[in-house]
């Protein structure tokens, strides 16, 4: 029984880590504050990044079935967003 348990769990094991490296970035936001204090809470970035799913009748297949918005209203004098990639 316990050879069976190693054989499964170290199967599951291979295909998680075989997922992860199809994984990519495809998008990182950067908040950039002009000086050392905090110009804002972390809740308020967040709500400026909307991401939303364009078809919701399929399932998503790939980074292009989503949109992503930044609502730039919310964010704070003193803070630069830096798109990066």
């Amino acid at each position: 029984m316990c050879s069976v348990t190693q054989r499964y769990n170290s199967k599951a094991i291979h295909h998680v880590t075989r997922k992860e490296r199809m994984m990519s970035t495809r998008r990182l936001i950067v908040f950039k504050y002009s000086s050392s204090l905090v110009n804002a809470p972390a809740h308020q970035f967040f709500d400026a990044i909307k991401i939303e799913k364009n078809d919701k009748g399929k399932p998503a297949r790939s980074f292009g079935d989503y949109t992503v918005t930044i609502d730039k209203s919310f964010i704070p004098q003193g803070v630069e967003l830096i798109e990066m990639l």
